[in-house]
């Protein structure tokens, strides 16, 4: 599994989890034996060009349902998590800085 994910890094394709207006959500390839939930953020540029914008770790999260906010100076992600301690789904906001 090490030498698969050594050498299929530079050629994996990124899997699309969100995408909304200008912002695209993908699942970040750690390798066959990485951990799970982390994704990339990037915005869309002119059309064909995508800039890096951040990189998150969320655990139990469903971005089908999400809200995005964006102006000239940040980013917003509304999503849904679920809190398996209280056994209650709940909103969160991630805001970053372009």
């Amino acid at each position: 599994g090490i030498l698969g994910s050594i050498l299929l890094f530079p050629i994996y394709p990124k899997e699309k989890a969100f995408e909304k207006k200008d912002i695209i959500v993908y699942h970040k390839f750690q390798g066959f034996l990485g951990a799970c939930c982390s994704y990339e953020i990037y915005q869309k540029k002119f059309g064909v060009f995508e800039k890096h914008l951040k990189d998150i770790k969320v655990d139990g999260t469903d971005f089908e349902e999400s809200q995005v906010f964006s102006d000239e100076e940040s980013v917003k992600i509304k999503y849904k998590i679920y809190d398996y301690s209280n056994d209650i789904e709940k909103d969160t906001l991630l805001i970053f800085k372009k």
